[in-house]
């Protein structure tokens, strides 16, 4: 069907179809059928979801690949060699009396090695391919009012985040993507970390904790003009097990903690 581009027309078109018993074909239905049909594989779908997410021109050259094969091509070679191994192994076992051409074990066990060894080289690709796919969470943590939401403005270049001098301007998760090298970045500001009875304060700490276990890596910021406090040391400890950089912020004021100050009460926090 062909129409002018009016937003009126081409509605009224699709509820004349859809009342004649047509339906609206659901997302990523006709990939779905091309892969039900064999007409691609299923890392092929997936290029498919994954080209249409793309955040970055590599992102996308990634998922291009994909879904011309490349990685179908390996995954088939590898399911080939897989069920040549096994055919010749079944009929040694089945048929010991007759003259079949048989491998010997040695090659079997080094062919299978070499079988390990690529599937290891291609899951070792994943984490690498889900950062270019679904981009490197970093989180910006700490106490309210360390300057958190500015870093965040800082680095978009651009007032995304409402910066007061008042501690718990910010309540809830503000999440923006930069495109550093062709890899998607999502920065996650977060609401200062404090023991607070208020509810919606509550709630934005509490989102704050849970984007701490779920980025990939933190930056934790604490104020440099303050000497640090229990809510200080602990982040300390929340952080312990992650990829962390430590900031320290307001060096326009008077220094009262370093990063050597940190780093020893983060050892005598933890012992």
């Amino acid at each position: 069907f062909n129409c002018h581009g009016g937003i009126v027309s081409v509605r009224k078109i699709l509820e004349t179809l859809l009342e004649q018993g047509a339906r609206l074909a659901e997302p990523g239905e006709f990939t779905k059928r091309a892969f039900l049909n064999g007409r691609i594989s299923l890392s092929q779908a997936e290029a498919v979801s994954d080209l249409i997410k793309a955040k970055t021109d590599e992102s996308m050259k990634i998922a291009l690949s994909h879904l011309k094969g490349s990685l179908s091509v390996k995954l088939d070679k590898i399911r080939n060699d897989l069920t040549e191994i096994y055919a010749f192994t079944e009929a040694y076992i089945d048929f010991p009396e007759d003259d079949i051409e048989v491998k010997t074990s040695s090659q079997i066990k080094s062919r299978l090695k070499e079988i390990k060894d690529e599937i290891g080289r291609l899951s070792g690709t994943f984490q690498e391919a889900r950062f270019f796919r679904d981009g490197l969470s970093i989180a910006i943590v700490g106490r309210p009012n360390v300057g958190k939401s500015s870093l965040l403005n800082a680095l978009l270049n651009k007032d995304r985040a409402i910066v007061t001098e008042f501690p718990g301007t910010t309540r809830d998760i503000i999440e923006e993507y930069l495109n550093i090298n062709g890899l998607p970045v999502r920065i996650i500001d977060t609401a200062g970390i404090r023991q607070s009875d208020e509810l919606i304060e509550k709630e934005g700490i509490r989102r704050s904790l849970n984007a701490i276990e779920d980025a990939d890596f933190v930056i934790a910021m604490f104020d440099g003009s303050e000497l640090l406090k229990n809510e200080d040391l602990e982040l300390l400890k929340k952080i312990s097990d992650k990829n962390a950089l430590i900031t320290i912020n307001k060096s326009d004021l008077p220094a009262k903690i370093s990063l050597e100050n940190i780093r020893q009460s983060d050892r005598q926090h933890l012992n």
